[in-house]
């Protein structure tokens, strides 16, 4: 898997030396602070679809919805990636209303219902949004590009801003003429992660995509750390 890193570090050095009316035991340390960035590919997404019908009657608009919904809920089933989740609403009916001259009609029913495809491999996603949107939903969206379980994003960054701390610091004691010892503290200042870029999505209103159209997102995030090592 590529990834894209950048790391920033500045380093503040704090030497503490032997002065009047200090103990000559006293550890001396050196401080850095530092911030890793990184992006990775996402490996997982989301793929939300939304249908619904019209119809005069809403026994009416809810069966013509049910024979259109039902038997792509019971085919995806069965054929879903191993990880993957099929997440399928509840059929909504609601009345729809239409103001003539400031009097209020009823013009029908419109019956709703979503369905969501959890954790779909970001590989696949071409060919599954092309698959769905031959079903003609009204709604096609993909979100919540992330990576598989194991080290987050977050936890990469902070690993990698630690150890470029740890060469900073490791640089400004030989500048000094000494050795580098343990870790006396670890602060975490901050990490985050931005929202998942989606670099494109399907649109159901455009027709299907090809899969090879297709382009993922990334799963970006960022950690400042300050930590704290002892001189020997």
């Amino acid at each position: 898997m590529r990834s894209r890193l950048m790391v920033m570090v500045a380093a503040v050095a704090v030497l503490a030396g032997c002065s009047e009316g200090r103990g000559a035991d006293e550890v001396h340390r050196v401080e850095v602070s530092g911030t890793g960035e990184i992006s990775l590919p996402a490996e997982l997404a989301d793929l939300h679809l939304g249908f619904e019908v019209t119809a005069d009657g809403a026994y009416e608009a809810s069966e013509r919805l049910r024979a259109k919904v039902n038997p792509l809920v019971e085919d995806l089933r069965g054929s879903l990636p191993g990880g993957a989740e099929l997440q399928a609403r509840s059929l909504a009916v609601a009345p729809q209303y239409r103001w003539d001259e400031g009097e209020q009609s009823l013009e029908g029913y419109k019956a709703t219902r979503s369905v969501q495809l959890m954790a779909l491999p970001v590989s696949a996603l071409g060919e599954w949004t092309a698959r769905l949107s031959e079903q003609n939903p009204q709604r096609l969206s993909v979100s919540n590009f992330r990576l598989r379980e194991g080290d987050t994003a977050e936890q990469q960054a902070l690993a990698r801003a630690f150890r470029s701390a740890r060469g900073r610091a490791q640089a400004l004691a030989d500048s000094a003429d000494r050795e580098l010892g343990q870790t006396l503290s670890i602060q975490e200042q901050q990490v985050s992660q931005p929202g998942p870029r989606r670099m494109m999505a399907a649109d159901a209103r455009e027709g299907a995509q090809e899969a090879d159209e297709f382009e993922a997102g990334s799963v970006r995030a960022q950690a400042d750390v300050r930590v704290t090592f002892a001189l020997e």
